[in-house]
């Protein structure tokens, strides 16, 4: 069916992104992408089944998909600024 997927772009998006695919250019896995499908069609169960309305999934999923490009374009020393201090203490 040539548009089976149809008004699914923001999920495929976010599985990519998800996997470890960059959208500024870089390399991603298919295992990575499956990996990034799987968590993103189970938070969707989840929302679906904690009654979430249909219409926040995208809200929900666009957030994950910020959460992503703000989580690969920052270096671990400054997610987690305790690891820098110990390095510092020895």
């Amino acid at each position: 069916m040539p548009n089976a997927l149809y008004g699914r772009e923001l999920d495929v998006l976010a599985a990519v992104v998800l996997g470890g695919a960059r959208l500024g250019g870089g390399k991603g896995s298919v295992l990575g992408c499956v990996l990034g499908v799987l968590l993103i069609s189970i938070t969707q169960n989840g929302l679906n089944l904690a009654g979430v309305s249909p219409y926040a999934f995208k809200m929900i999923v666009g957030a994950i998909i910020l959460v992503a490009i703000t989580l690969s374009n920052t270096s671990i020393e400054k997610l987690l600024p305790f690891m820098r201090q110990k390095e510092g203490r020895k």
